[in-house]
């Protein structure tokens, strides 16, 4: 072949070749890795670079970016997919690889434990040529999916801990796959690996680790797990991952895109116990339990429901609270007021002015036999009403052991009589 010839198949094949290289560049995708939780002191660096940052929630770490944690801190890194790591104390991580081939639909991951200790929740993967590797001084675990620990000694020695999947091991000329609830010794020259069954103790010691056996959760008002109670309610402030289920109190949380969450949840007089859970769409669960003690000024008082009147159906009432202490005195202003129906809607909360709360009441689409209720402390009071279709209809007597409306709750140029208020023994007052 003449030599001109060959330089020009040369050059088509090298053409060829860079083509292609550039059309895999297009589908290869870096995966950032979110900085989540930070407790304690803990930095980064980038590749080659010398300058340290501290670590803060939001920041962002890229392929070749390193991250030290000092003594008792640790570090939650999150990956789109949902994966975790969480960077133990005194420990450096370097993530050498994080990118998705969306052309293959693979996703490859890597990262370095050069010592220290890790957790880790990786996303179980389907496609082949998808991988989730740690590496050590003596060994890489490779995984497809999995909740399990590494800790790397001083002198390389690596301790592998699997509680659910599997991983697998290899080492210089050594290999081996752990099963879930098995532990596994990497010789630090990477030759010889040993196995066991978890002790109990083990077991026992991963139920500390949330956010990696089960979704992030973290309540960040209140502080603290004992808390006194100001208000007939808590409001709970927290963080989780994106796409969590969370409820406080048994109630369903908004969560953000960014995994924030808030939500009320309705107290009792005297001691509450309120359940904060995060649950993942595998069912793994966090729970957060806050101790929460509630004394209303109205807590050894009494109180007098009354609805001012009776809309039809699909229209708004007026709904009235009054409240005495132990002493038969309106309670001081701005004392918090629950209110509560088993129909329609009504303004959850009201603040007494001159001892009475007020709330709207919008009543139901259709006919209904209602009972509308308020509570501070231990007064409470109840009132029986039926909506009618008709707004010419009337409502229906107020239930057994309820008041009648309040005289100054009476609005101007209604040509309803206005009762007299019930006495103290007719009052449901829930002492």
């Amino acid at each position: 072949m003449p030599k001109s010839a060959m330089i020009i198949v040369v050059g088509a094949l090298l053409a060829v070749v860079v083509l292609a290289l550039m059309v895999q560049a297009l589908f290869l995708v870096e995966r950032l890795v979110t900085v989540d939780q930070v407790s304690g002191r803990a930095e980064y660096w980038s590749r080659g670079g010398s300058q340290h940052q501290p670590a803060k929630e939001g920041a962002l770490l890229r392929v070749g970016d390193t991250i030290r944690t000092g003594k008792q801190a640790f570090v939650g890194l999150r990956w789109v997919d949902g994966s975790r790591i969480k960077v133990g104390p005194e420990t450096t991580l370097v993530l050498q690889r994080s990118r998705a081939d969306k052309l293959r639909k693979t996703e490859q991951t890597r990262v370095r434990v050069n010592w220290g200790q890790v957790w880790l929740r990786v996303k179980r993967v389907i496609r082949a040529g998808s991988k989730f590797e740690v590496e050590t001084p003596a060994v890489v675990a490779a995984v497809r999916g999995t909740v399990f620990a590494v800790a790397v000694a001083a002198d390389g020695t690596t301790a592998v801990s699997v509680l659910e999947g599997s991983v697998e091991l290899q080492g210089e000329g050594a290999e081996r796959v752990v099963p879930e609830q098995m532990t596994a010794l990497v010789a630090a020259d990477g030759k010889e690996i040993r196995t066991g069954a978890m002790t109990g103790t083990e077991l026992a010691a991963w139920s500390q680790q949330t956010g990696v056996v089960g979704p992030l959760l973290v309540v960040t008002e209140p502080a603290g797990e004992k808390v006194q109670a100001a208000e007939p309610y808590l409001e709970v402030v927290g963080k989780t991952e994106p796409e969590i289920k969370v409820t406080v109190g048994g109630k369903q949380a908004l969560v953000d895109r960014q995994g924030l969450f808030m939500a009320k949840a309705p107290l009792q007089e005297g001691e509450n116990e309120v359940a904060v859970v995060a649950r993942d769409a595998q069912g793994r669960e966090s729970l957060v339990k806050l101790l929460v003690s509630y004394e209303s000024p109205a807590a050894q008082g009494a109180a007098s429901c009354s609805v001012l009147s009776l809309p039809p159906s699909g229209q708004q009432a007026t709904v009235s609270a009054a409240l005495q202490d132990a002493q038969g005195r309106p309670v001081p202003d701005g004392t918090p007021v629950l209110f509560t129906t088993t129909a329609g809607g009504i303004t959850e909360l009201g603040r007494t002015t001159g001892g009475v709360a007020t709330a709207t009441f919008t009543s139901p689409d259709q006919p209904a036999n209602i009972t509308i209720s308020a509570r501070s402390g231990k007064a409470t009071c109840s009132v029986g009403v039926t909506v009618q279709l008709t707004p010419g209809e009337a409502a229906s007597a107020p239930a057994e052991g309820t008041a009648a409306p309040a005289p100054e709750q009476k609005p101007e140029g209604t040509s309803q009589e206005q009762p007299r208020e019930a006495p103290a023994a007719e009052t449901n007052t829930g002492q």
